[in-house]
């Protein structure tokens, strides 16, 4: 909870996020309330939930980048080995998309780090060329990488048994 946490304010500190997630939030509202007792290492101070942080693109964000679609983020951080998956929400809010990050026991403080620099980078890259087709140049370039570690050609894989998984 603590890493996820962490995650959480950071994502927001960057002003491109905005955390829908409510676990690193004190419970009872805001800090500057003076009543409250905040202990920051205290697991009791926060709002309770599972270690999920949901976050999507800040509204100031996609005012300034139209064009930026939320899904490239998912995409390219994929691309440098990261799952955090973009989500669209339920009828009536498929408008609306949200990236989220289990943060598991194994994810330590320095991989926290790792992913919101990724992140960061990503965006800021994705945020100088405005057009989309910029963004799917540089998705080209990433694959073009990926494809160049291997050392199968195409078509030396295993032939298809006609289940449904694919084959490697």
């Amino acid at each position: 909870m603590k890493n996820a946490r962490l995650l959480s304010r950071a994502l927001e500190k960057t002003e491109y996020f905005e955390v829908l997630s409510d676990i690193h939030r004190p419970v009872g509202g805001l800090l500057a309330d003076a009543k409250l007792a905040f202990d920051e290492g205290s697991i009791d101070s926060y709002t309770h939930g599972l270690p999920v942080v949901a976050f999507r693109f800040s509204e100031q964000f996609r005012q300034q980048n139209p064009n930026v679609q939320q899904k490239w983020i998912q995409t390219l951080l994929r691309a440098k080995g990261w799952i955090v998956p973009n989500y669209e929400l339920a009828p009536n809010l498929e408008h609306i998309e949200i990236l989220r990050v289990v943060v598991r026991e194994t994810m330590t403080a320095v991989m926290v780090e790792r992913l919101l620099e990724d992140i960061v980078e990503i965006v800021e890259e994705i945020q100088k060329e405005k057009s989309p087709a910029h963004n799917l140049a540089m998705l080209r370039r990433t694959s073009t990488l990926e494809a160049q570690h291997g050392s199968l050609e195409l078509g030396s894989g295993s032939q298809s048994s006609g289940t449904y998984a694919k084959q490697c």
